[in-house]
């Protein structure tokens, strides 16, 4: 994840980490700006003026609009409202109605359902960016884990499931019949992992990673040119796979780049 520090329980327990973290995530979408993170995180610190981040949550009613009007300044033309306002502004608006300054306390302070319909209130955050956020929130500090343990079924909750999703899936299990309806797709993927006991956090975001760096892995595997498409993966090498993945766990531990 981006920007994410040493001790990342940090972010947990610091409401300004938090809230920086969450800027990276909320603007998670194909064909988004990818400076929007950036932008957003300046206009939070730019609004801020030198006070206390939480202080100024809580106790400073124009500070949700400060915040989005140096965002609309650093954007240079005005973004578009309907993916951007919602969570640039409202979710701070939203912070200090419920007294707490630490998006990622507030989250998991409620259970699943709750969080998600928290975020998905937000203009811009539909269901899959909802799961998008709340997997990784749930696979680095988690908050849900013993709710899912009771009730494996509301993983999909946690299954934001993008065209790549869908093409591994069918993949895996050929005939699972995915719609393009996305709450229906991800409980169907649900389902398969658990009966194949496979964790279905972990089976997204590994479909993720291939579809973030496909490119890349079809030369990793010396495939050619022409062979840039999703039955490509059927001739990934499995002991390059295998290598890849030790690979990636030892440089994300070093805290360098994957070298492909």
């Amino acid at each position: 994840m981006i920007g994410l520090p040493e001790d990342i329980m940090k972010i947990k327990s610091d409401p300004y980490l938090a809230m920086i973290y969450l800027t990276g995530a909320v603007h998670e979408r194909a064909g988004a700006n990818p400076n929007f993170p950036k932008y957003h995180r300046l206009a939070i610190q730019r609004a801020l003026k030198g006070k206390d981040f939480s202080d100024t949550i809580l106790n400073d009613p124009e500070y949700p609009d400060r915040v989005w009007g140096e965002f609309s300044k650093l954007t240079k033309e005005r973004p578009n409202e309907k993916l951007t306002e919602g969570v640039v502004k409202d979710l701070l608006k939203k912070l200090r109605d419920e007294k707490e300054a630490n998006i990622i306390r507030l989250l998991g302070s409620k259970n699943i359902e709750e969080a998600s319909e928290f975020l998905k209130e937000l203009k811009g955050i539909g269901p899959k960016l909802s799961a998008f956020i709340l997997r990784d929130l749930e696979s680095f500090f988690g908050l849900w884990t013993c709710e899912l343990k009771s009730n494996n079924q509301k993983y999909y909750l946690l299954q934001p499931v993008d065209r790549w999703v869908r093409r591994i899936a069918n993949l895996c299990w050929p005939g699972i019949d995915l719609k393009n309806n996305h709450d229906k797709d991800s409980k169907k993927i649900v389902e398969k992992c658990i009966n194949d006991k496979i964790n279905p956090i972990e089976f997204n975001q590994g479909a993720w990673f291939v579809g973030a760096y496909f490119n890349k892995l079809l030369l990793f595997h010396g495939l050619v040119e022409q062979e840039l498409n999703e039955d490509a993966i059927k001739k990934f090498d499995p002991n390059k796979v295998t290598r890849a993945i030790r690979k990636f766990k030892e440089s994300f531990i070093r805290g360098e780049i994957f070298p492909i």
